[in-house]
């Protein structure tokens, strides 16, 4: 093992964070390893001998890259960011059921799931950071500047995990958004994630990263197979609704073709908890896996991925 991969691997488990995130009086006592894909339904789809492929910075070699990683399904997508109760209780309509395409709980809850992990790997981020401040020899004016946009992001998310358990409480699931894209066919990949872009795809500004007193504008994004096809959930506060109307405008009217280059170029430049099957990842050319590695790699160090700038890219074949 890399230097590097030492000293994160110590410093993760030192800023690891357990707490149900729907913490409450019904709480069991033991926080699980829950995942953010679904296990059964999905990863058990586009598993090969039990495993999934996932993306993970590496040191190889002295030099900072991406790797691809065969991870076993059971521990793939875990979080431990729910107690064992709440996991079975609250999931229990998209673990049980088939997606319905509108239905509003389902959705509200796919998007739910995508937003605690967000403010799960949020908190360990800024334990993480926080904790690597104490280290000799690392840049403390990076680090200081990288903590403190963590930790305002996380001020903001801590605001909005009380509105996510309230709306789920209250049964309000309306005040969520989504825009379904689905695709007919066998495709095996899977995700779970909440982020920010800057960006529409024609250059309207969503988000201002250079203003770190802004609250940030997530989408919630899903995506898994399910039957004969794969299904793409783009949740949003509809309270921003008009802002992610692009969403509509600007992809899901674009021909198929150009929707599977669109959101393969959202997977790969802004969504960490991504997961493909071994066939798919084994159906590209070497070449092909080397540019699906350097677009990950420029997820993690930088913002510059625009949606207007999109890379000739399809992971749905």
């Amino acid at each position: 093992m890399g230097k590097y991969n030492q000293v994160l691997s110590s410093l993760a488990r030192e800023s690891r964070f357990k707490e149900c995130f729907c913490l409450g009086d019904e709480c069991s006592t033991s926080i699980i390893r829950a995942h953010s894909v679904q296990n059964n339904r999905i990863l058990s789809q586009i598993a090969e001998d039990g495993h999934v492929i996932q993306l993970k910075p590496k040191d190889i070699d002295g030099n900072f890259e991406i790797s691809s990683e065969a991870i076993g399904r059971k521990v793939a997508t875990i979080s431990t960011n729910f107690c064992g109760f709440h996991d079975t209780k609250i999931f229990l309509p998209i673990e049980a059921r088939d997606y319905c395409k509108y239905n509003k709980e389902q959705e509200f809850l796919f998007a739910y799931r995508a937003f605690a992990r967000e403010y799960h790997v949020k908190r360990e981020a800024t334990n993480l950071l926080s904790n690597a401040k104490k280290l000799p020899k690392l840049n403390k004016n990076h680090l200081d500047l990288a903590l403190q946009g963590s930790s305002l992001t996380l001020q903001q998310i801590e605001k909005e995990k009380i509105w996510w358990n309230s709306v789920l409480r209250n049964r309000d699931f309306d005040k969520i958004g989504t825009c379904v894209i689905e695709f007919y066919g066998h495709y095996q990949i899977a995700a779970s994630s909440a982020f920010a872009v800057e960006y529409d795809m024609q250059g309207n500004q969503i988000n201002d990263f250079s203003d770190l007193n802004q609250d940030l504008k997530f989408i919630f994004l899903s995506v898994f197979p399910q039957g004969s096809k794969i299904f793409v959930l783009l949740s949003f506060y509809r309270k921003d609704k008009k802002l992610f109307s692009f969403l509509n405008s600007q992809i899901k009217k674009r021909s198929i073709n150009e929707q599977k280059i669109i959101i393969s170029n959202l997977l790969l430049s802004h969504v960490e908890n991504l997961v493909l099957s071994p066939r798919l990842w084994n159906k590209l050319l070497a070449e092909q896996q080397d540019f699906v590695k350097q677009m990950f790699l420029m997820t993690i160090n930088s913002f510059e991925n625009h949606l207007s700038n999109l890379k000739d890219i399809n992971l749905f074949m």
